[in-house]
C-alpha cells in the first residue's frame, strides 16, 4: 500500500501542506479535512503551489488546475525533454475573419482568439532544417516555400457577452485559447485532475459561498462597503452562491497574458525596414557568442525578418510586427544569457 500511495507524495509533506491550507488561504477553514487533504495531495503529487493560484479546490467538484499550473507543467516537460534552457512563448491573434469564424463554429456575438505556442525545441529543429537547405544559389523564399513557416501549436477560445466574469472579455478568451494550446502541445500528466481557467472570475470579494455556507447579510455588506439601499437597487449585485475558491488572485498583477489585446505592436510604416536592418544586425552580432539554442532562435528570427524585408511594400503589417517582435525577443534572451 505504501508503494501505491507514493504517487500522491510523502505523507509528512501532505500533512504539512494540509495544515498550512487551513490557516494561510482565504476560505481555508471552510474546507473540510478531506477537501484540504485532497488539495494537499494534488499540490505535492504535481509540484503545484496552491498558495499561488496553480491549484485549488471547489467543494463538490474536486481539485482544479488553472492556467498558472498548466504553464508550470508545460515548462517542466519541455525542460525535462530538451534541457533547462528550453522555453516557450505565446502570441495571440483575434479571430475576426467571417469565413474563419464560420469554419470554427464561433458564435456571432463571441470574442474569439487563437493562441500560438512557439517553443525553442521545435524552432531549433526548424532552424536546422533551414540551414540544411541554405546552400549557395538557394534563395530564402524558395527554402521557406519548401519547409513552411515557423512551426507553432494553435489553441482556440472565445467569450460570449452573456457570461458573467470578473475578468475582461479579452482575458477570458485569451486564457481559454492558451489553455487549449498548452493541452494540445504538451502531454500534461494530470492523473484525473480537472483543468479550469475560468473560476478566477467567480471569486467575489468578501463572499465565499457554497450551499450550506454562511454569507454576509445585506446589512453587513452595507456597513462594510458603505452602500446605500438606493445604490444597491440601481446596481446589479453579484449572487452569493459562487463556488468556494480557496486562492484569490489579482489577475491584472499576476496574469500578464490577456491583460491587453494581442495584436502585434506595429512600428511606423515609414521606417520599419530600417528598424529591421538594425535589429537584424544586432542579432547577427550575438549569434557567435550565444549558446546553441539561443543562437538557433536568433538565426531563425533573422531569416524570417529577411523574408519580410524582401517583400518591401507587399509585407503585411502583421508580418512586420511579428518579425520585429521575434528579433527583439531573441536579442533580449541572448543578452540576458551573457554572463555579467
Amino acid at each position: 500500500m505504501t508503494t501505491a500511495l507514493q504517487i500522491y507524495g510523502n505523507r509528512e509533506d501532505v500533512r504539512e501542506i494540509e495544515t498550512r491550507l487551513e490557516v494561510l488561504i482565504v476560505g481555508g477553514r471552510a474546507l473540510n479535512p478531506n477537501e484540504r487533504r485532497a488539495l494537499a495531495q494534488v499540490a505535492v503529487a504535481h509540484g503545484l503551489d496552491p498558495f499561488n493560484g496553480e491549484a485549488w479546490i471547489i467543494p463538490g467538484s474536486g481539485p482544479m488546475i488553472g492556467i498558472k499550473g498548466l504553464r508550470k507543467l508545460a515548462r517542466r516537460q519541455l525542460r525535462r525533454e530538451h534541457g533547462e534552457a528550453s522555453n516557450f512563448y505565446i502570441n495571440f491573434f483575434e479571430i475576426a475573419d467571417p469565413d474563419q469564424r464560420k469554419r470554427y463554429r464561433i458564435p456571432e456575438d463571441a470574442l474569439a482568439f487563437e493562441a500560438r505556442i512557439y517553443d525553442t525545441a521545435t524552432i531549433s529543429q526548424y532552424v536546422e532544417t533551414f540551414k540544411a537547405f541554405n546552400v549557395p544559389g538557394m534563395e530564402t523564399k524558395t527554402i521557406l516555400a519548401m519547409i513552411g513557416e515557423k512551426p507553432y501549436t494553435s489553441g482556440f477560445g472565445y467569450y460570449q457577452p452573456h457570461e458573467r466574469t470578473k475578468m475582461t472579455p479579452i482575458q477570458v478568451a485569451q486564457k481559454r485559447a492558451e489553455a487549449d494550446a498548452l493541452k494540445r502541445r504538451f502531454d500534461v500528466e494530470l492523473m484525473g485532475l480537472q483543468v479550469d481557467v475560468d473560476n478566477d472570475d467567480r471569486v467575489i470579494e468578501g463572499q465565499y459561498a457554497e450551499t450550506g455556507f454562511a454569507v454576509e447579510t445585506p446589512a453587513e455588506r452595507e456597513a462594510r462597503n458603505g452602500d446605500s439601499a438606493a445604490a444597491r437597487a440601481a446596481t446589479p449585485q453579484p449572487t452569493t452562491n459562487a463556488p468556494l475558491r480557496t486562492v484569490v488572485q489579482d489577475l491584472k498583477a499576476d496574469e500578464p497574458f490577456g491583460s491587453k489585446p494581442a495584436a502585434p505592436v506595429e512600428p511606423p510604416v515609414k521606417d520599419w525596414r530600417a528598424e529591421l536592418r538594425e535589429l537584424g544586425t544586432a542579432a547577427g552580432e550575438l549569434v557567435a557568442i550565444s549558446k546553441p539554442d539561443i543562437a538557433a532562435d536568433l538565426s531563425a528570427a533573422q531569416s524570417f525578418a529577411r523574408e519580410v524585408y524582401a517583400k518591401n511594400a507587399k509585407a503585411t503589417e502583421s508580418e512586420r510586427g511579428e518579425a520585429r517582435a521575434w528579433l527583439q525577443r531573441a536579442i533580449t534572451a541572448a543578452n540576458e544569457a551573457i554572463p555579467a
